[in-house]
């Protein structure tokens, strides 16, 4: 019995397609793109930080708080990593969604009375019954 397997190929655009900077390669050949807009990590930056964090040695407050500027400067850039952007649920949306979780764990069994007491505070602070939501 003869099989063969096709493979599907997807043309996925070629070396760079990936929109990065092409830093060098890899030693299969595959292409190692640069981070986004990070400074490179060298050697002394690395040696660096590993120091500062060495239980042994000692430093001053200027130097230690001098030594941390330079290296989160070095790492991070000069404006340092910019915090992630989430829309963060209303207290509406969270509330009820732990008088939910409230709910499943009254009718598992676990603490009835008082996980159903909590989960129809939360609705009765909203205004809005179970099954509503």
């Amino acid at each position: 019995m003869n099989l063969t397997i096709k493979k599907l190929r997807v043309d996925a655009g070629g070396e760079g397609s990936r929109g990065g900077h092409i830093i060098g390669h890899t030693g299969s050949g595959k292409p190692v793109y640069s981070k986004s807009g990070l400074p490179a990590r060298t050697g002394a930056t690395m040696g660096e930080a590993i120091a500062m964090s060495s239980p042994s040695g000692r430093m001053s407050k200027r130097s230690k708080e001098a030594a941390t500027k330079r290296l989160s400067t070095a790492l991070f850039g000069e404006g340092g990593l910019e915090a992630p952007k989430m829309k963060q649920p209303s207290a509406k949306t969270s509330d009820l969604r732990r008088a939910k979780e409230m709910h499943s764990l009254a009718d598992a069994g676990m603490g009835p009375r008082k996980h159903r007491k909590a989960a129809e505070e939360l609705e009765k602070k909203h205004g809005v019954k179970r099954g509503e939501y």
